[in-house]
């Protein structure tokens, strides 16, 4: 895919997230006010927090794609991010709230009224948002955005807490027992806020420097050292940012090489890693192989890199 038609494509990906959004909160919010039932205000709260967080998604994947500028050498990605961070905290806190209401109605239990109205709801809740996730899978394939990736992992929730909505309503139309609507509310604010931490967890990822993957650092150091001038490489430091990912090194080289041909070497070297790793940035420190200076990887080893 063209590197124009991701921005473009993460940006209608975001307003469908932001629109669907909102049409949800407007019908969960008329059913729940007919029916009172809390494992439908369950669905409310968390179509509330989708609205905040596909606003926030929108605002960080617009921010995200802005490019390099003086103050920001290094782009903008991690605003996606920090996007993805504030919608796990969003939804954290929707969970803590249910789980409380859940357990007064266990012991206060209340009559749940106009269920017909409340599975149609969610039923078509459930269609819509189902339907979501489809577009926001092909998207983050595509661009392999990471906000757009949080947005679609809660969505996907979203779908599960859905049936357990649909089941906990069906569920007390058939036995007439008030209990089935508070236990599957607390269990829907639990599976809430297990995703939000998946989604904090990767997020905080990117955002503390979080290195590439073991798999990615191994392929990077073997594209390396293959090339024939290499002598060894050392102090590989690796980090993602949104799309991109930066990968700096110590290239050790034959101390006799001119600088302009150990130029030419760690071009060649660069060329292969942005070849394996299209979004990659690329930095070379280039020094005579055999001296022994200062290095990070000893740092780490020792347990005393600052």
């Amino acid at each position: 895919m063209k590197a124009t038609t991701e921005p473009r494509l993460r940006r209608w990906c975001s307003y469908a997230s932001f629109t669907v959004a909102v049409l949800l909160v407007i019908a969960k919010a008329s059913a729940w006010f007919v029916t009172d039932s809390l494992s439908l205000l369950a669905s409310l709260v968390d179509a509330v927090v989708d609205v905040t967080a596909a606003l926030v998604t929108v605002l960080g994947v617009h921010y995200a794609a802005r490019p390099a500028d003086a103050m920001h050498r290094f782009g903008h990605g991690k605003a996606e991010s920090l996007a993805a961070l504030i919608q796990a905290l969003l939804l954290a806190g929707a969970a803590s709230v249910l789980i409380f209401d859940g357990l007064h109605r266990l012991i206060t239990p209340q009559t749940v009224a106009q269920l017909n109205v409340g599975l149609g709801v969610i039923a078509g809740s459930t269609l819509l948002t189902a339907l979501l996730v489809l577009f926001e899978t092909y998207v983050t394939k595509r661009t392999r955005s990471h906000a757009i990736a949080a947005d679609r992992s809660h969505h996907l929730s979203d779908v599960v807490a859905n049936l357990a909505v649909l089941l906990a309503l069906a569920l007390t139309k058939l036995t007439g027992w008030p209990r089935f609507d508070p236990l599957f509310a607390i269990a829907i604010a639990i599976f809430f806020g297990w995703s939000a931490f998946k989604i904090a967890r990767s997020a905080a990822d990117t955002l503390l420097d979080h290195e590439l993957s073991i798999e990615d650092r191994r392929r990077i150091r073997h594209l390396v050292e293959a090339h024939p001038a290499a002598r060894g490489m050392h102090d590989l430091r690796t980090r993602s940012s949104g799309l991109v990912q930066f990968i700096e090194f110590h290239l050790e080289l034959d101390g006799s090489l001119s600088v302009q041909d150990a130029h030419t070497i760690a071009d060649a070297i660069e060329s292969t890693l942005k070849g394996a790793l299209p979004s990659s940035e690329v930095i070379v420190h280039m020094e005579p192989a055999g001296i022994r200076d200062d290095r990070l990887d000893d740092r780490i080893e020792s347990g005393s890199a600052p």
